[in-house]
């Protein structure tokens, strides 16, 4: 089965929160900088983990960056062999 990954570089403030909660999927979450709650669990800096349930994310820290890599159904372009990018 072909997928993709995807990365997303999430950064949330002290009382932000993600919304609409982020929905399932296989992903993993490195807490990159400062301190969140996922789930309203509290990670710290350096930390990671697995989630394939829905998550919330809510900021702790005055700023905090999450890095996060989710599977995902394939671009039908990648899928294809094709490049989304148009060479002229």
């Amino acid at each position: 089965m072909a997928c993709s990954i995807n990365l997303y570089h999430d950064q949330v403030k002290a009382g932000g929160k993600s919304g609409p909660d982020l929905q399932k999927a296989h992903r993993l979450i490195y807490v990159r900088h400062g301190e969140v709650e996922i789930n309203g669990a509290r990670h710290g800096a350096g930390s990671a983990l697995y989630a394939s349930d829905a998550l919330q994310l809510a900021g702790v820290a005055e700023w905090s960056q999450i890095w996060r890599w989710e599977l995902a159904p394939p671009n039908p372009d990648h899928a294809s062999g094709r490049s989304p990018i148009r060479l002229i």
